[in-house]
């Protein structure tokens, strides 16, 4: 009976985010496997094209790119109606939100030298700003985020596969990212490990400009007397946690690790901590927000 019911929702993915991080790589993905594909849609015109009218549109996924800079557009507006449209007995409604730090967008933008859509009459940091905050709670509605900031054309879109494609035999993707607390906790986390309470390279001057990339720097954090407890403990918890996000169905999950300068400690317990993820049987991507790697 629920399998039944299953196959009487139609998958929809709205695709939004920031200019220039990643969207139109991320629709011809979609393209490429099967969807149908829907670019600079007007928000107003969502209902009457994603309800499904025929038992073709039911079996067939479809992916479409909400054009927020598009007038008329209201965060509060699209809300009321994502919501609504949730409720529908036959959509399975899902918003990418795709994410990137301002230095990479504006490496891509004076790469390619294309105007960025809210740079016209101000620079393009400028523009990416205002972009970033009229957008910002649209990031509440959104069921998956993915932060293209490390991940080129080819990675995006292998990324994209592994978590939305239909293969029901696939291993979720378990991104492991280090953060600084000064900068603020990521928005895709969805677990969040406070490193602070482990010995701090920082107070070593011969350790001070290094990172957690380097071996040194895992030497001092490992002489800590809590270390190999600390990390046993965080491998039983994800040894409990990660099959029970599966079986919830969940295809993209981010685990951030934090300490005070997201330097030292967080990426010297990330890097770990992908290591023995991967080991579990789960594919993993190893990101560090405040060093660029």
């Amino acid at each position: 009976m629920h399998q039944d019911k299953e196959k009487q929702r139609r998958l929809v993915i709205l695709v939004v985010g920031l200019s220039g991080a990643g969207k139109t790589t991320v629709l011809h993905t979609f393209e490429d496997n099967g969807f149908d594909v829907i670019d600079g849609l007007p928000f107003n015109l969502l209902t009457s094209i994603i309800i499904p009218r025929t038992s073709r549109d039911i079996a067939t996924p479809i992916a479409i790119g909400i054009d927020t800079s598009k007038e008329g557009f209201s965060v509060d507006k699209f809300g009321d109606l994502f919501d609504n449209l949730s409720e529908h007995p036959q959509i399975d409604l899902r918003l990418l939100y795709l994410d990137c730090e301002d230095k990479e967008l504006i490496r891509r933008y004076t790469e390619t030298r294309r105007k960025h859509p809210h740079s016209r009459d101000c620079s393009l940091e400028t523009g990416i700003l205002k972009e970033r905050e009229s957008l910002f709670k649209l990031q509440q509605f959104a069921t998956d985020i993915i932060d293209t900031t490390e991940l080129n054309s080819n990675s995006l879109k292998k990324l994209v596969e592994k978590i939305f494609t239909k293969d029901k035999n696939r291993e979720m993707v378990v991104t492991v990212m280090s953060f600084s607390y000064r900068n603020g906790i990521p928005q895709e986390a969805d677990i969040v490990l406070d490193v602070r309470c482990l010995r701090n390279p920082h107070y070593d001057e011969k350790l001070r400009f290094l990172t957690g990339l380097d071996s040194s720097v895992g030497d001092y954090i490992k002489q800590d007397k809590d270390y190999e407890l600390f990390m046993l403990k965080v491998e039983d918890l994800l040894n409990l946690l990660l099959p029970k996000y599966v079986e919830e169905g969940k295809s993209y999950l981010t685990i951030a690790i934090g300490c005070t300068g997201g330097r030292h400690r967080s990426v010297y317990i990330s890097e770990e901590l992908a290591k023995k993820i991967a080991l579990m049987g789960y594919e993993t991507i190893s990101r560090h927000r405040e060093i660029g790697h």
